[in-house]
């Protein structure tokens, strides 16, 4: 076997419907979406075709969401088979926006609303996905259901249509949403324009999905780091409660319960032996023997 093909064969896996169900269907409504508004222009007709594919998306978007992929097999293989999705998409993504902020931006007037609108939305792409990239350098996602390569490709493609939509805009009259058939006059509705807002929703609405990933991963982080602040702080405390009770020196620190943060306090048991004990007894029956 060709040892590129051989490369490529494990990423070609990921577009296969048993993998990632509804993404084909996207790509291919996105696609028919903007041949069909191209189309509009030259023929009013085409609009009735362009009808079903702004609402056959959203409904593929939130089909797309709700995809999950069974895990069910063996554990290792599971994980490294997310987190070969997460490298390859994450990759992927960053690449495309790159691509959307050059070749969109060759086709807008520079300083044009557009342009602005085009530009902030790549580099907000590119910035989450290089964000993600980043917390989870050392540490990937757990083992999880969620297609995480499907939704993101997803993501990738809404900017893509996007920006070839944006692109097309005809604002040579400076208006948005109507522009002149060629010989003539009238004015007639803009599809370009309405593709490249429903495409902008579809888009929004996946990256706010991601920002909330990212929300969330650096949350747990945080409550992760203080855990183990506080953790190491209690040991420390602890080990001067030991010391200063076997050589009878005062207790200068007071230790706290790792379970409920009251300070400990020091107790016997009935056999007599020396403990540090919660103080918020009995609702904590925290007990940790000297």
């Amino acid at each position: 076997m060709n040892p590129a093909l051989a490369a490529f064969l494990p990423l070609i896996e990921y577009f296969r419907p048993s993998k990632s169900p509804y993404l084909i269907s996207v790509i291919f409504g996105i696609i028919s979406l903007i041949i069909a508004s191209g189309e509009y222009n030259k023929d009013p007709k085409w609009f009735s075709i362009c009808i079903p594919f702004f609402l056959i998306l959203p409904i593929l978007t939130l089909l797309t969401y709700y995809s999950k992929l069974d895990h069910t097999g063996n554990k290792e293989e599971a994980k490294k088979d997310i987190e070969d999705q997460l490298k390859f998409s994450r990759t992927i993504s960053v690449s495309v926006g790159m691509i959307c902020l050059v070749i969109s931006s060759k086709s807008l007037a520079y300083k044009s609303f557009l342009f602005y609108v085009n530009y902030l939305s790549c580099i907000l792409h590119i910035l989450i996905f290089v964000i993600y990239m980043s917390i989870r350098v050392k540490k990937e996602e757990e083992i999880t259901n969620f297609n995480f390569f499907q939704f993101s490709f997803m993501t990738t493609s809404y900017l893509v249509a996007f920006s070839f939509c944006i692109s097309n805009i005809d604002i040579s009259d400076n208006l948005l949403l109507k522009n002149a058939i060629a010989g003539s006059n009238d004015k007639i509705m803009d599809t370009f324009s309405i593709s490249s807002i429903l495409f902008y929703i579809l888009w929004l609405s996946s990256e706010i999905y991601w920002i909330k990933r990212i929300s969330r991963i650096v949350e747990i982080r945080i409550i992760d780091s203080n855990d183990n602040d506080k953790s190491a702080n209690n040991e420390s405390e602890l080990d001067l409660h030991k010391k200063s009770k076997k050589n009878n020196l005062p207790i200068t620190k007071k230790a706290v319960c790792s379970d409920c943060g009251k300070p400990l306090i020091n107790r016997k048991t009935k056999s007599g032996k020396g403990v540090l004990a919660c103080s918020n007894y009995p609702n904590c029956k925290e007990i940790i023997p000297l």
